[in-house]
């Protein structure tokens, strides 16, 4: 790693950017993969699409919709204590998501 091996050069910001944007473009390839896998009923592709993405880049900003798309593949794949609790980290992590209203509705469906 070229910021470890040379932590004092004038290059290290410039390096931090660039791994920063090149994560960033990787995370949201690997996003826009997990929801065509969503989209076209694949659930069970999207669920280790999105699980993956959540372990490798869990600090994107669109991180709650990932969350969100994980439980609702749970959901359609009929695996409701996977999908109960991957619905409710995504209430105790991001209350005010955009996704919070849809995962409240669905978490009552579920019980």
């Amino acid at each position: 790693d070229l910021i470890k091996a040379f932590p004092k050069s004038q290059y290290k910001s410039e390096a931090e950017t660039k791994i920063n944007q090149s994560n960033n473009k990787l995370a949201e390839n690997a996003f826009s993969i997990g929801k065509y896998y969503f989209s076209t009923g694949s659930y069970l592709s999207a669920i280790l699409r999105l699980k993956k993405l959540m372990k490798s880049y869990p600090k994107q900003y669109f991180i709650d919709e990932v969350i969100y798309l994980l439980a609702e593949s749970y959901y359609q794949e009929q695996n409701f204590n996977k999908a109960k609790k991957t619905f409710n980290q995504l209430l105790d992590d991001y209350p005010s998501s955009n996704f919070a209203r849809e995962a409240r509705l669905k978490l009552r469906s579920i019980k």
